[in-house]
Parts: structure tokens; sequence; C-alpha cells
């Protein structure tokens, strides 16, 4: 994942009204990304709709939900509080409806979210339930 200036001056405006510290771990971790996830309770993990959407006759790409999956068990047995927040709802919903143009309406997009969250909440409950 990238992260970009605008995204580390919100990260530091948060931290300034609230007091509580956002560290960004992203790629290949490191020695300090290592120390900031053992010494972190509560871990948020974001994953973007380019990961959950599967470019292939699937909608849902299984394969990186699994591996997502294991490592918040992973965690959460080393006693970290995780936090999932997935995108995706659009994107999935625009999958299965067959949309095809990338300008839609508004009534459009909220039809395909509607679709999307349903076959998204559903794969994520799938794939904690294995």
């Amino acid at each position: 994942a990238r992260h970009y200036d605008s995204d580390i001056q919100l990260y530091e405006k948060f931290t300034a009204k609230t007091g509580i510290k956002v560290n960004v771990v992203s790629g290949k971790s490191g020695a300090l990304e290592k120390r900031i996830l053992s010494e972190s309770k509560r871990i948020v993990i974001k994953v973007g709709s380019a990961l959950i959407r599967s470019d292939d006759k699937n909608l849902i790409n299984e394969i990186i939900l699994n591996r997502i999956v294991k490592e918040i068990i992973e965690l959460n047995e080393l006693g970290k509080e995780i936090l999932l927040v997935s995108s995706g709802a659009l994107a999935l919903g625009k999958k299965s409806l067959r949309f095809k143009k990338s300008n839609l309406k508004v009534s459009e997009k909220q039809a395909a979210s509607s679709v999307g969250q349903v076959l998204l909440i559903n794969a994520w409950k799938k794939t904690f339930l294995k």
C-alpha cells in the first residue's frame, strides 16, 4: 500500500486532535515496523478494493481474503485487537451487475454499492468461518 504526503498529514492531524498515534506499516516489514506491531495493542487493517476484486470470472479474490484472515487470526492469538476496514462494495457491485461504464449515475452507484456490500460481507463471513 502507498501512503502519500496527504495521508501522512491526515494521520498527524488525527494524532494532534485525539492523542492517538497512527503508525503506517506497508510493504515489507523491517525492524521498525516489527517493533511497532509488537508494541501495538490495536491494529487497523485497511483492505482496498483492488485486493478484494478478482480479475478472472470470480467476483472476489478468495486467495487474498484467506491470507488476510489467516494473518488476522494469528495477530488476534497474540492478543492484538484487530479492526478490519474493507473497501470494495462499489467495485464488486459494478462487476456483479456488469456495469461497464465508469461514469455511473448516483442511483446506479447506490444500487451497485448495495449489491456489492452484501457480497463483500458474505465473503468476509465465509472466509472467517473456514
